[in-house]
């Protein structure tokens, strides 16, 4: 078990979720369009922040629940003596990103301000007993996607623009579509191994509502699902090659190991990013050589 406090405040896991933020920013390295890095960075800082919060207090409003399994109350620095540095520092992270996450948005604008204060919002919601998303029917998969389209939003449509949502942009429905079901995808691949401890405590979560032999095979339909909107994206960008990574890695990890299948997404999107940022620009130049 690491005693490291950052790891157990989640900072490996807000990384991760807070890299769909640069979204917008990657996918504009090939066919840079101008904008205000300075409004960017802050955009950036405000979902980061954002990130730092639902991770953090998603720990600090589960302790509770958490000190019924022996790893995640050990995990978990609010399930300690609230004394105790870790959980001191802990608190002081809350505060700091919840008024981080407002002021980065506010200086960026007011409706980078009002992305913010939503994703915050709902950050609460998510967690606190006063609603606790998490653990209501539906509600717990809808948050969770919302919370990853928050990040995702307000940087690819300050760079992109907002007519992007209502001019059929194939190129934002995919990567919006990709996101949902990655989002939703990690939290049903989540909800599972908590089945039994969500039982014991009594949390209403859809997995525990549905089951688990309901709950794979609708997952199923969403690997499918977010399989194609892969496919568009790859298409659109030309990253042809990164879908016969996608192909081969999956083939290879379904035929040796199928309880790796959770992580099938991310790879698909490390592939997509090393193909559409590095491979296809080199192919590109050697063969514009010849």
């Amino acid at each position: 078990m690491q005693n490291n406090v950052l790891y157990r405040l989640r900072f490996p896991n807000i990384v991760g979720s807070s890299l769909f933020a640069l979204t917008g920013l990657i996918l504009n390295l090939r066919n840079p369009i101008h904008y205000d890095v300075y409004n960017a960075i802050l955009i950036i800082l405000s979902m980061i922040f954002f990130n730092i919060f639902i991770w953090i207090s998603n720990d600090y409003y589960d302790a509770p629940y958490d000190a019924a399994d022996e790893y995640k109350k050990s995990r978990n620095v609010f399930c300690g003596n609230p004394n105790n540095r870790d959980y001191k520092i802990g608190k002081i992270f809350i505060w700091l990103s919840l008024i981080s996450g407002l002021i980065s948005g506010l200086l960026a604008g007011f409706i980078y301000f009002m992305f913010a204060a939503a994703g915050l919002l709902l950050a609460y919601l998510y967690n606190s007993p006063i609603f606790r998303a998490k653990s209501r029917l539906g509600f717990d998969w809808i948050f969770h996607v919302i919370w990853f389209q928050i990040t995702f939003l307000p940087l690819y449509l300050y760079i992109f623009g907002f007519n992007v949502i209502w001019s059929l942009d194939i190129q934002f429905y995919s990567v919006f579509l990709f996101i949902s079901l990655a989002s939703l995808l990690a939290q049903i691949n989540h909800q599972i191994p908590d089945y039994s401890l969500d039982l014991q405590t009594n949390q209403r979560t859809t997995v525990v509502i549905l089951g688990i032999d309901a709950t794979i095979k609708l997952r199923y339909a969403f690997y499918f699902f977010i399989a194609m909107a892969t496919i568009v994206l790859c298409l659109l960008k030309g990253t042809v090659i990164a879908l016969l990574m996608m192909v081969v890695y999956t083939a290879y990890l379904l035929k040796t190991d199928t309880k790796k299948a959770a992580d099938v997404p991310l790879a698909w999107l490390y592939f997509f990013i090393v193909d559409f940022l590095i491979i296809s620009p080199f192919l590109t130049f050697v063969f514009s050589i010849f």
